[in-house]
């Protein structure tokens, strides 16, 4: 059964020295994949066109940006050791588990109000355990819907913990042979649901953005100008006229390499420094999980007043996700990260605490 596409967000952390670029293009793709639900989730309710199906392009963005990301993260000092994935973990669970147990708790005591599959204690937990699990219309999704992407986050982090653990230093190599690997057995043999999962082409966005780190922004030299701009004004060219390819092998060849067209050139190119853009960026993994919680609530109240159209629906989610995220990450996000981070020290050795503070 076809997937139908749900934001995904790179939670990997950015460098010391801030890459601008990189906050545009989560802000970008954050935003095309709100608008994208806005139109979809309106299309649900009402016999309403979805007018804004390019925007699910923001997941392939998100990926390259993950891959990308990572790659830059354990090329630094940092090692990739025992609480490599305990860091990522810090970084990706509080947000995703208040929000999946809001969502559990609403589908206890108010089933009503959602669209969604029974109560199920087993998809809660795979849930948590960033698992995919079968849903009832056969997709892999957990009961936060958008989790399928932190899912695909998660194996991607095992793999380069993995990798690390036996070829060292070349990690990354290996990981990008792993994923190809995988993606091409995944094309010749089909083993089931979970197999497809794991071996959907969807994840050599992720090799793509390691790629992209290793040949174009590490060794990047004064060139012209003309080439990378060239790459983001035809990758976004190629994002606005998508063909509907569908999903696996074609979704890649018709969003994923426009996506990587995309960030490469934005990479080379937006070196200007935009603070409220920075922002949506830093907000942008609070705006990925809230998102579709205001646009259902955004719904309801335009149903109640006879204003439900695609116009007024954007009108209203799109401010109201901003504010929402810049809170979110203000007040919940960043303290709980901290305070876990802190929490964690406790177990380290002390010569281990110097060590992490020294390589800061």
């Amino acid at each position: 059964m076809q997937r139908i596409p749900e934001p995904a967000i790179t939670t990997a952390t950015p460098a010391p020295s801030t890459l601008y670029s990189v906050q545009y293009l989560r802000a970008f793709a954050a935003y095309i994949v709100v608008l994208y639900h806005v139109s979809a989730s309106l299309g649900e309710q009402t016999a309403a066109a979805r007018l804004f199906s390019v925007g699910a392009v923001g997941v392939d963005v998100f990926f390259v940006l993950s891959g990308f990301l990572m790659a830059l993260i354990v090329s630094q000092a940092r090692e990739v050791d025992g609480h490599f994935l305990l860091r990522r973990l810090i970084r990706i669970a509080p947000l995703y588990y208040l929000l999946t147990s809001v969502l559990f708790f609403i589908a206890a005591v108010k089933p009503e109000l959602l669209a969604t599959d029974r109560l199920d204690f087993a998809r809660l937990a795979a849930s948590f355990l960033f698992i995919p699990y079968p849903a009832a219309d056969g997709s892999m999704t957990p009961i936060l819907s958008l989790g399928w992407t932190l899912n695909y986050e998660m194996f991607f982090y095992c793999l380069i913990a993995l990798a690390t653990q036996f070829f060292g230093d070349r990690k990354l190599q290996v990981t990008v042979l792993a994923i190809i690997g995988l993606v091409t057995v995944g094309q010749i043999w089909d083993h089931g649901a979970y197999w497809r999962f794991y071996t959907d082409p969807i994840l050599l966005e992720f090799a793509a953005g390691v790629i992209i780190f290793h040949y174009v922004y590490r060794d990047r030299t004064s060139a012209p100008l003309a080439a990378p701009l060239s790459l983001l004004i035809g990758g976004a060219t190629l994002i606005a006229i998508k063909p509907d390819f569908g999903d696996g092998v074609h979704r890649f060849f018709s969003m994923g390499l426009p996506a990587v067209c995309l960030t490469v050139g934005a990479i080379l190119t937006l070196n200007f420094k935009a603070v409220w853009l920075k922002k949506l960026g830093d907000w942008s993994y609070s705006t990925y999980l809230i998102h579709a919680f205001i646009i259902q609530l955004g719904i309801i109240a335009l149903r109640q007043v006879g204003m439900l159209d695609t116009a007024w629906l954007a009108a209203i989610c799109v401010p109201a996700t901003v504010a929402a995220s810049a809170l979110l990450y203000r007040f919940y996000e960043m303290p709980m990260i901290s305070e876990l981070r802190w929490l964690c020290r406790l177990h380290y050795k002390p010569d281990e605490v110097r060590a992490a503070h020294a390589r800061r």
